[in-house]
């Protein structure tokens, strides 16, 4: 890998190799949470016009010198699109030219060192700034900040511009993990803010300071999702597969986005369909209809069992097997009415 060199051109060095972190939360963490408040994730929906994507750091000089940024920037960009089109607003969040601690850098970095950290926002238009690779488009917030947290008072207009506009939850992506972003984190939850940090939209230097900064946000200052953001946001919905489907704008109105409780749909439908066949059946009875000689009773009782299962009841594995226009026109009806439940009207 090829590492930019402070004061010495890049060109001809962007690398194109990129990487994802091996990120998790320790199971004990998952559990003390789910004791705590009864769920593993605080928060269960989002209201997307009041959400903001924050993305710190993604400037050139950082993203050519570490494989983990660059494979996290397709991840921002679809986090970055589903919110718009639910109606949020994306942040993006770049280095000013100062170095982040202020008056105390040059001793503690070091003069050298302290003058390449002021340097690494770049040069030009704060958009031409960002990695090339990134789709910031109009309407978007581009602002600088001058320490490592955005949300620090004084040191960014970040934080004016989301009250502004009502923000009340944050998804924290960008670089480093451990630093600028967990930074931010704090702040923004001090603040009152709802804070996520996105695990595989995030990036730090190795997967170990990666997953210690996701440990202390998820235990003290916020949640910790994936891109997938909503996957098992509810452990009795279907998993969410897309941040749009998540943040449940029109656009995305999808059947499975919903969190009906279906296992307790379909139980009510398998009584259902019960009780429907146990009244054909008795009205067949006594009109004098019988089951067909091939049918004993024990599977009988497994057939109407299977009427539990939607769709099963509507195809000629259950119908065929009884005499009875009565009957095959109920098990039509059933059949209908139980792959519909859960889904969306």
């Amino acid at each position: 890998m090829i590492v930019p060199v402070p004061g010495q051109p890049t060109e001809g060095c962007i690398q194109t190799d990129s990487k994802i972190h091996a990120w998790r939360i320790e199971p004990r963490e998952y559990a003390r949470q789910e004791e705590r408040r009864g769920r593993r994730h605080a928060y269960e929906s989002l209201d997307p016009v009041r959400t903001a994507l924050i993305v710190i750091d993604m400037a050139s000089f950082f993203v050519e010198a570490n494989p983990y940024l660059r494979g996290v920037v397709p991840n921002i960009n679809r986090i970055a699109d589903a919110l718009r089109t639910a109606g949020g607003p994306v942040a993006w969040v770049l280095p000013g030219n100062e170095a982040p601690l202020g008056s105390v850098s040059s001793d503690f970095y070091g003069p050298t060192v302290s003058q390449t950290f002021a340097a690494t926002g770049g040069e030009g238009s704060l958009r031409s700034r960002l990695w090339h690779a990134f789709d910031a488009r109009q309407g978007d917030l581009v602002v600088e900040k001058t320490a490592y947290s955005a949300f620090l008072p004084g040191r960014s207009p970040l934080p004016g511009l989301l009250a502004e506009r009502g923000i009340n939850t944050v998804l924290i992506t960008g670089t480093l993990t451990n630093v600028c972003c967990e930074s931010s984190a704090r702040d923004a939850a001090t603040t009152g803010l709802r804070v996520l940090m996105v695990a595989d939209a995030n990036a730090a230097r190795r997967d170990q300071d990666h997953n210690a900064a996701l440990h202390t946000i998820y235990r003290s200052f916020g949640d910790v999702r994936t891109t997938n953001g909503g996957a098992g946001l509810d452990r009795t919905a279907p998993a969410r597969s897309c941040w749009t489907c998540w943040l449940r704008p029109r656009a995305c109105w999808q059947p499975r986005a919903r969190p009906w409780n279906l296992p307790a749909l379909r139980a009510a439908g398998a009584a259902l369909a019960a009780l429907g066949i146990a009244a054909v059946i008795g009205a067949q009875n006594a009109m004098g209809a019988s089951w067909r000689n091939d049918v004993d009773p024990r599977e009988r009782t497994a057939l109407i069992t299977h009427a539990g299962t939607p769709g099963a009841v509507s195809g000629g594995a259950l119908s065929g097997r009884v005499h009875g226009p009565a009957y095959r026109q109920c098990a039509a009806e059933v059949g209908r009415f139980l792959p519909g439940l859960g889904r969306h009207p």
